[in-house]
């Protein structure tokens, strides 16, 4: 079980940190069920109520400092997954950001920074979603390494784009 100010990743929300666990009363709460009330971290003030034993959204807690480290130090070993058939793209990239697993976020990416930089050679532009999971899978990658390094998230980002910038 998570604790009180601990941060961890609410499925597709991302990075929310525990304001409290107890119970809740009220329409649509169930009694003596334990409840998480979260903080998303880009909506500060918000709330998200959600049981303690959620089966339904994935939560975990944030990675180390060490495995953040590892995670941009392997981008450029990273293998590439097939996402080459537009079709089957937008549930890969859907499962991926529900999953919230760094590593393989990291690799769809990577091929879809490759894309960006093959098609941007050709005066070509990233498809519509391929930029809307490229920006979103970015982000969720830059809060929760920002978060975990103490760093901003600017700094961050340009800490993953200069590693993704070595497949070239």
């Amino acid at each position: 079980m998570f604790q009180s100010n601990q941060y961890i990743v609410y499925g597709i929300t991302g990075i929310c940190r525990i304001k409290s666990v107890g119970y809740l009363s009220g329409d649509g709460f169930v009694r003596n069920k334990l409840y998480y009330t979260l903080e998303p971290l880009h909506s500060r003030g918000s709330a998200i109520y959600t049981p303690v034993e959620n089966n339904k959204v994935r939560m975990r807690e944030v990675i180390t400092k060490e495995e953040a480290m590892n995670l941009i130090q392997d981008i450029p070993g990273l293998e590439f997954i097939d996402i080459y058939d537009d079709k089957r793209s937008e549930p890969i990239y859907k499962e991926a950001l529900k999953l919230n697993d760094c590593c393989e976020l990291l690799q769809i990416l990577k091929v879809l920074k490759l894309r960006e930089i093959e098609k941007s050679a050709g005066n070509r532009r990233l498809s519509a979603l391929d930029k809307k999971y490229l920006d979103l899978i970015c982000n969720t990658l830059t809060d929760e390494i920002s978060l975990v390094l103490e760093m901003s998230r600017e700094k961050a980002e340009v800490e993953i784009m200069e590693k993704l910038g070595e497949i070239t």
